[in-house]
Order: structure tokens, then sequence, then C-alpha cells
């Protein structure tokens, strides 16, 4: 059993293994490695969806980004971004109705200032059963799979005859990193994007997974023939 541990921590020590998080949180009991806009908050009929009781909400405008920083301690040569999103309000989608008041409303994510996602989202206009605008229906991202599509008062609140909430589950590839430090934005605008009690959005069970580089591995791979080894 002894030398089972001991092999095991030769293996830790070669970073990142297979399926690993380099990052994790889920709101609950803290915001770590978060900064910039942003706050943790109530969940509301978001906690239905799993969303628990804590997420990350952002009530800024488009300047107002929320920023997750972490780290990767060896070479990576796959991540994923994982998390759930939460489009409260009245979000326009890619409508633009001839004398109407709203336009497009973007949601961007961007790795070490690089876009890795860009969408619109789509809460009213159309898209919301019974509403009797005009405009187009949401272009889905393939990136993204509903959790709920858009229900009237989810996150608590209501504003006025659009505010309807919807979710989603996010998986973004993020392609190799190096090793060190990485930053991730989150942040939404476009020409309609209102902000405040109007629109806004909130991330939560935010994940990075990672693969390691080759190298990686061939350090992980002697730790395991040392390993067998000593059982010899």
């Amino acid at each position: 059993m002894i030398k089972f541990f001991t092999a095991c921590a030769l293996i830790a020590s070669a970073g990142v293994v297979h399926g690993a998080d380099l990052f994790a949180e889920d709101f609950e009991l803290g915001g770590s490695g978060m900064s910039g806009a942003g706050y943790r908050t109530g969940t509301g009929g978001y906690a239905a969806y799993d969303f628990g009781s804590q997420m990350y909400r952002n009530t800024g405008w488009e300047g107002d980004v929320t920023v997750l920083t972490f780290s990767a301690p060896v070479s990576v040569s796959s991540a994923t971004l994982h998390f759930d999103l939460a489009v409260i309000d009245s979000w326009d989608g890619s409508s633009s109705i001839p004398g109407g008041c709203c336009n497009s409303d973007i949601f961007t994510v961007k790795l070490d200032g690089q876009s890795v996602f860009t969408a619109d989202f789509n809460n009213v206009w159309g898209f919301v059963p019974g509403y009797p605008g005009q405009g187009d229906t949401q272009t889905f991202p393939r990136d993204a799979r509903m959790l709920v599509g858009p229900v009237a008062d989810l996150a608590g609140e209501w504003y006025g005859a659009f505010g309807y909430d919807s979710a989603y589950r996010l998986t973004i590839d993020l392609g190799p990193l190096a090793p060190g430090e990485h930053t991730v934005q989150f942040f939404a605008g476009g020409p309609g994007w209102q902000a405040g009690s109007d629109e806004s959005f909130a991330i939560d069970n935010l994940r990075v997974s990672a693969v390691p580089e080759p190298a990686a591995w061939a350090l992980m791979a002697a730790g395991l023939g040392l390993f067998a080894l000593r059982r010899r």
C-alpha cells in the first residue's frame, strides 16, 4: 500500500493528468479566481436547473468584464472551458425590427484577449411563446445546450412585459495552453445592450479541464515504471 501511494505521488508530480481540472468553482462558498465586474448572488429559480444556491452575476455595461484567472502547471495540449450561463431579462437575439427599440445582444468569451466564443441569445421578439413581436428566431450556438427556454422571472425579478430568463450549458474548446497564468473574460454587449435590471447574465459551475502535453505523459509513465520496479 505504501508503494502504491509513493507511485501516485510521482504521477501527481507530473502536473495535470488526463481529464483533470485546472480550475473549478461553483460559487456556493466563495468566488475564488474571479475579479472585475460581478458579484455572488442567489440563483432564485435557476436552482431548478443545476445552478445550486449561488451564482456569479454581471449587471454591467459592455466594458464591464468578469475575469477568471487560472494557472496551467505544465503545457496543455487541449483545454476546455465548461460553465452554465444564465441569460437574464430581455435579451433580443439577432432581431433588428424596423421602428423597434432593440437590436442584437451578444455574449462573448475571450481567452488571454482572444475571442473563443460569441453568440446572440434571444429571450423575446418572437422566440418567447405568445409574444406578438416579429423578428429572427435564435441562431443557436453549437457550443451551447439549452437547459431551459425563456421563462418569466427565473432570476427573481420582473422587468416589464419583456423580462424573460433562460439558461444554457456551454462547452468551449480553448486549445493548447502554455504553462503559467491565463485569463478568461466574460462580457455582454452589442447595439441593443441595456444592462442593469433590464439585461444581465450570470455564470455557474465554472470549470477548466485539460489534457497534458506528451512530455507530461512521459513523466507520468516514468512514475508508473518506477512503481512496477518497486513491486518486483
